[in-house]
């Protein structure tokens, strides 16, 4: 009740991601995906209390529609279990990233620590950098999270080169900087 009136309100608040995606046809097929490559079992996605983490304690899935994740698997054929969770979890952001939150010139780091950068075409089209995927700039939130549509399945790329660098030095050196690395 609010200044003399009540105020009825007919619209219900989102499920989790797991309600939310299995309530959706387009995404029913991604959903399975996700759930047969053991994704899911790797998140509390049905914390009551998820609605009240902050942002960095959601997730961020990039979701295929039911068609492109059924033509994918149609020319993929039978995947290995491992590089199925690491397709799946490569749509997988951990944070909640708005719309505006995806271009940016770094990038952001899917589960299977690998780099994804989205990039703006000069018509607005956001785009998986390197690809012809692009994300369709609706934001389906959830409780645990929020999920944006692809057009395309973003394959699992090489991991990037390592950062380390093999140096020559003396005994005397290694002993003192060993304990450093």
């Amino acid at each position: 009740e609010s200044f003399g009136f009540v105020a009825e309100c007919d619209i219900d608040p989102p499920g989790t991601l797991h309600e939310e995606m299995m309530g959706d046809p387009t995404l029913s097929a991604m959903k399975q995906f996700l759930d047969s490559s053991g994704i899911f079992e790797y998140f509390s996605l049905a914390s009551e209390t998820s609605y009240w983490n902050p942002a960095y304690d959601r997730i961020t899935v990039f979701a295929p529609s039911s068609d492109v994740v059924a033509a994918y698997l149609m020319e993929a054929g039978v995947l290995d279990p491992n590089y199925k969770l690491g397709v799946a979890a490569h749509h997988i952001i951990y944070g909640e990233l708005e719309l505006d939150d995806l271009v940016r010139p770094e990038p952001h780091w899917t589960l299977p620590n690998r780099p994804i950068t989205f990039v703006e075409d000069e018509d607005g089209t956001i785009r998986v950098e390197g690809t012809e995927v692009t994300v369709t700039p609706y934001e389906h939130w959830t409780l645990d999270g929020i999920v944006y549509y692809l057009d395309g399945v973003m394959d699992l790329p090489e991991r990037p080169e390592s950062a380390m660098t093999t140096v020559e030095t003396t005994v005397e050196t290694a002993q003192l900087v060993g304990g450093f690395q």
